[in-house]
């Protein structure tokens, strides 16, 4: 899919509404920047009307505003921003591939190669993850102060994995997890891409029937969406040395391997000691209602859930593999029967989660050691 610069402009003009985030450019002082890439300040000056949000996460989020989003960025901000499109859904929606990546010259010289951390978001549908990941691109891209992240790092984003999904759930099915491939029979459609993945695939009570949310498929690796989160792994798995898959299922927190069974003894320990100090930078920073915890998916699940690309990529030797929950937005709507939220509080989790990426980006680069 191809769109031309006007239309850009025309687009990022009517999506970037309502306006809630302040800041001040001649300060460089914006959505949680304390300096502003100068690219980034061209981009809203260039595109950036009145009365328009300016922020990321005062965006209505959907398959239309990452796509505005991202031309926008590589029209402006090529030198850090890259991202390509290999594979499109069912339903003829883009799966993005996005490089954030600053680099280095001496490194170039030597030939040297960078670790990647990996970051997918949305197979579970909704918005929270997705709005997540555009915000983590946001703050890498926009905020100078950062810069130290992406020159020894390639940050490799799959921003939003089920893009079918998300739509159908903006549209009214906020409880719908799969994605919206229909069956063959046409009686019914949506495959869990959560469970499609070919690892343990057969190892948990069989899902028959497809109007169940957790069917996991015809057979592992059925879906699009799956080969394109397996196909990413494998093309970076020598370099990845951190995989987050970003979801909105259950209670917020960090989660390492396993999925299929309670395997204690074949948990790696830095794993668990990686998480612990996440978990305790989120829970600093944050300020949250309610705990980020950190465990295993097993133990949080309390169940086998197979299929799972987090094993996945823990089978292919991926060092720091985890699930990243961020289920606030449910959590939410059950905390304020009890007691007053703020109305930031979703700001300053986002602020919170990516203050853990931070210190998983110091112990990528050793600047933090774990054990």
């Amino acid at each position: 899919m191809d769109i031309s610069v006007d239309l850009i402009f025309l687009l990022i003009a009517s999506l970037l509404r309502p306006t809630t985030c302040t800041g001040d450019l001649t300060k460089g002082t914006l959505c949680g920047c304390k300096m502003i890439r100068q690219c980034y300040v061209d981009m809203l000056l260039d595109l950036h009307e009145r009365d328009e949000a300016m922020c990321i996460e005062d965006v209505e989020v959907g398959t239309s505003t990452y796509l505005v989003y991202f031309k926008a960025l590589q029209k402006y901000c090529s030198s850090v921003f890259n991202f390509t499109v290999d594979y499109t859904t069912s339903e003829s929606r883009n799966l993005y591939e996005i490089l954030v990546h600053m680099p280095k010259a001496d490194h170039e010289k030597k030939g040297e190669s960078i670790p990647i951390i990996l970051l997918e978001a949305g197979q579970s549908g909704g918005l929270d993850a997705v709005r997540l990941s555009l915000s983590i691109i946001e703050r890498l891209v926009a905020c100078e102060e950062n810069d130290h992240m992406i020159q020894n790092v390639r940050w490799i984003f799959l921003p939003c994995t089920n893009p079918d999904g998300l739509e159908y759930v903006r549209f009214g099915r906020p409880d719908w997890v799969k994605n919206t491939r229909k069956s063959k029979g046409g009686e019914s459609y949506g495959v869990d891409i959560l469970r499609n993945f070919d690892i343990h695939w057969n190892e948990c009570e069989k899902v028959k029937s497809v109007l169940d949310p957790f069917y996991p498929g015809p057979s592992a690796n059925s879906e699009i969406e799956t080969k394109f989160i397996r196909n990413v792994l494998l093309k970076y798995k020598d370099d990845i040395k951190s995989y987050l898959s970003i979801r909105r299922v259950g209670q917020h927190g960090i989660l390492y391997p396993h999925s299929f069974s309670d395997q204690s003894d074949d948990i790696d320990p830095r794993q668990i000691k990686v998480a612990e100090m996440i978990s305790l930078k989120v829970n600093q920073r944050g300020g949250a209602l309610q705990a980020f915890v950190n465990d295993s998916i097993y133990r949080i699940n309390g169940k086998p859930v197979c299929g799972s690309s987090v094993d996945y990529a823990h089978a292919q030797g991926i060092q720091l593999p985890f699930e990243l929950r961020v289920g606030f937005e449910k959590d939410m709507q059950i905390l304020k029967s009890f007691q007053s939220v703020g109305k930031g509080h979703g700001a300053a989790l986002r602020a919170a989660y990516f203050s853990g990426l931070r210190e998983l980006h110091a112990i990528i680069t050793n600047a933090k050691e774990v054990i």
